[in-house]
Order: structure tokens, then C-alpha cells, then sequence
């Protein structure tokens, strides 16, 4: 007899089935896979919908390539899954099973799809109903000083495994401990820095006191004794200057000396602010003029401040001389006042290099400098010291490159 070869339908459904086999078996082990990891993780909600994407992706896949390797199978070898079989046979088996075939094939891709969508359907509510009753948990840990006083707390919230093991909260104690020491080495740093400060401060008022402050004295005596002589009108110029510069020095060294010793005290009473700026913009303008500046005022209404016009000058100077060394070829230092309620506003603002913003928080720090060999580190710590001694408060804005504000208020008398 001769021998026919399976036509295409049939051979179709046999591949069908096949498939269907193949679908079904990584369905159920990537089902059971699935389930199994949205129990032990319920609160990953992005993993969840990214794990059910790619087991349908691969079994998408792994179909596809099944369905290629047997029809390049086939096509190569002339291979087919069921057995050559007689013409008899075959016309016998088209004859009972042509119909029935496709509707099998029919059910069973519909079938198929009905179980992909009910698996997902299950998944998606499995893991939307937990991520709705998903639980926070939460470990918290005090952190302590040697007084056993709390200095801090250590916090941890939600699990990866839905609680904490005693392993990791084993682990937060023991970096609790780790920090409270930590904060206490850093506390003695601190403290041991601000002695080793104070008593570099100590030194340098004795020098001020000692070593600085009767040398500028004698030397103010002598000038105030020249300018009473009868002398040639030049002479008695340069000698006014040179008396004007003198106690301009020795205000300065005098309140450096109260500042490191902390010995300033204040003789305040009522004065005219703007007035008062005034007669410090005359008192600085030969400094002013050294640096190629020039002080451009913006006052509004007058009002009184309780003031002790001596130290008030110096932070005054301290800061234009900062403002002028701040603008290396020369330009404007802008003073301007600006009334809020009970207050009043004075503003120093430069065009010049600005402040780094890591640097801002050291300004105030006594002795700290940067790159500044003509500068001793004091003046803006001194100025702080006597705006607070005055009730009001001193802060600084700046911009690298763009310039610096420095606002001073007070309370209005």
C-alpha cells in the first residue's frame, strides 16, 4: 500500500496539542512560582506586576520557539510527529475526525486563553488586595550618652520580609551604640577645639593689652601734642591725619582687647541712626579712598537706636573694610536702611568676589580665615559679639562671584 503523509490541518492540530501541553506545564510552574513569591513579598507592588509581565512574555517565547524548531524540523527532515500511515488509514481517520479536530483545536485555544486570563486576573486582585492592607513596620532604637540620657533615635520602617529578625535588630543596637560614640568623640573635638580657641584668644589679648595697645597710646600723645604747636598748615594736616589714623587704631585695638577678654562695656543712649551713619561714613572715607571705594547711602526715615556709638563704629568698620577688600579694583559699598515694625534694617552690600557657601557658616568663628593673609580672622566675630551685646542680630548672604550682603538689625528706640 502506499503511504500518505499527514496533511496540514492535521498536522497543525498535532502541533496544537503540543504546544497546549508545553503552555499549560510553564503556566503552572511559573503560577505556582508567582504565588509563592507575592506571599513572601506583598508590599513590592512594582516587582509583583514586573515579575507577572515577564512570565507571560516567556511563556509567549518559549511557545513561539517550540513552534519553530518543529516546523524547521519538518521542513529539514521530512519529520512528523505522528507515523506515515496507510492511504486506507488516513482517508478512514479524515473521514470520523476532520470536524472533530478543528473543534478541539477551537476549545482548546480558547480554553488556553480563558486559564492566561483567569491566572492573571488572580495575580493582579492578589496583588492589589495586598498592597491595599499592606502593614508598616517600624523598629526604633534610642541612642545614649554615657548618662544614659537619649540623644537621639534610630528609626526603621517597613521590611523587606514583612518583619524584623532578631538579627537586624541586633544589628541596630549595636549601631545605636556605634553613633551615641561617635556623638560624644565629636562633642569632645568640639570642646577641646574651643578651648584650644579660648586660649589662643587669651594670648592674643594679652599681647593687645601688653604689647600693642601702649606703643599706639604714647604715640597718639605725641601727635595730640604736635597739633598744638604753632606749625606750617601742611605740617598740621599730616599730623591731623596721622592723629585721625592713631585712634582709629587704638579704638580698635581697645576693642579687641575687651572682645578676647571679655571685658567690653557698653554706654549706650538714643541717636539718630542716620546721622550717626553719616558721621561713620566721614570718620571711614580716607580708608574708603585708599581702596578706590566709595560708600553710596539709600537711608529711609529716621528713627533712634539705643547705641554705644564707640563700638557700634567698629563693627561699622569692620564690615565696609571687609566690603572694600572685597572689590580688589575698587567700586561701591552700598549702606542701606529699611524700617520693619519695631526694627530697623542696615544693609552693607558688595559687588565684589562673595563667600563660598561651605564658608558662610565659619564667618562668625573667632580667627577663622581663608586665603586671607591681611586678615586676622576676628573682625566679623567682634562685630557679632557687639550686635548682640546691642539686642539685634547680624547675617550674612553671599554668592561666589556675585557679591555679599551683610544685614544688621536693631531694635528702634
Amino acid at each position: 500500500d502506499s503511504t500518505l503523509d499527514i496533511n496540514v490541518h492535521d498536522t497543525y492540530f498535532v502541533i496544537a496539542n503540543f504546544h497546549f501541553i508545553l503552555l499549560l506545564g510553564v503556566l503552572v510552574f511559573f503560577g505556582i512560582y508567582l504565588i509563592r513569591t507575592l506571599r513572601r513579598n506583598f508590599k513590592n507592588l512594582t516587582a509583583n506586576l514586573i515579575l507577572m509581565i515577564s512570565t507571560i512574555l516567556l511563556v509567549i517565547i518559549l511557545n513561539g520557539i517550540s513552534a519553530i524548531v518543529e516546523n524547521f524540523i519538518q521542513q529539514t527532515s521530512g519529520w512528523t510527529i505522528y507515523p506515515p500511515l496507510s492511504a486506507g488509514e488516513v482517508i478512514e481517520q479524515k473521514i470520523e475526525t476532520k470536524e472533530n479536530n478543528f473543534e478541539i483545536l477551537s476549545s482548546v485555544l480558547f480554553y488556553t486563553q480563558i486559564l492566561l486570563l483567569i491566572f492573571l486576573a488572580f495575580c493582579g486582585f492578589k496583588t492589589g488586595l495586598n498592597y491595599k492592607k499592606k502593614k508598616k513596620n517600624m523598629l526604633v532604637f534610642p541612642i545614649k550618652d554615657k548618662k544614659e540620657d537619649i540623644v537621639g533615635v534610630l528609626q526603621l520602617l517597613n521590611s523587606a520580609n514583612g518583619e524584623f529578625s532578631d538579627q537586624e535588630k541586633m544589628f541596630l543596637n549595636a549601631i545605636s551604640l556605634n553613633v551615641s560614640f561617635a556623638l560624644e568623640n565629636a562633642s569632645l573635638v568640639e570642646q577641646l577645639l574651643k578651648t584650644e580657641r579660648g586660649n589662643s584668644m587669651g594670648k592674643m589679648g594679652n599681647f593687645i593689652a601688653h604689647d600693642l595697645k601702649k606703643p599706639i597710646l604714647v604715640s597718639k600723645r605725641y601727635a595730640e601734642h604736635l597739633q598744638k604747636k604753632d606749625l606750617p598748615m601742611d605740617v598740621k594736616q599730616v599730623i591731623n591725619l596721622m592723629l585721625e589714623q592713631l585712634t582709629q587704631v587704638a579704638n580698635q585695638v581697645a576693642a579687641t582687647a575687651d572682645y578676647t577678654e571679655g571685658t567690653t562695656i557698653l554706654r549706650r543712649q538714643a541717636v539718630s541712626l542716620n546721622d550717626t551713619l553719616r558721621d561713620f561714613a566721614l570718620e571711614i572715607h580716607s580708608f574708603v579712598k585708599t581702596k578706590n571705594c566709595k560708600i553710596e547711602y539709600s537711608l529711609s526715615d529716621d528713627v533712634n537706636v539705643y547705641l554705644d556709638k564707640k563700638e557700634f563704629y567698629q563693627c561699622y568698620f569692620n564690615i565696609v573694610k571687609n566690603a572694600c577688600e572685597a572689590l580688589p579694583e575698587g567700586g561701591n559699598v552700598f549702606v542701606v536702611t529699611e524700617k520693619n515694625e519695631d526694627r530697623i534694617e542696615i544693609s552693607f552690600e558688595d559687588r565684589g568676589i562673595g563667600i563660598e557657601n561651605s564658608d558662610l557658616k565659619h564667618v562668625f568663628e573667632p580667627l577663622w580665615t581663608k586665603n586671607k593673609l591681611n586678615n586676622s580672622g576676628l573682625g566679623l566675630s567682634i562685630s557679632q559679639k557687639i550686635i548682640e551685646d546691642h539686642e539685634g542680630s547680624i547675617t550674612i548672604k553671599s554668592e561666589k562671584n556675585e557679591g555679599t550682603n551683610v544685614i544688621i538689625s536693631l531694635p528702634i528706640h
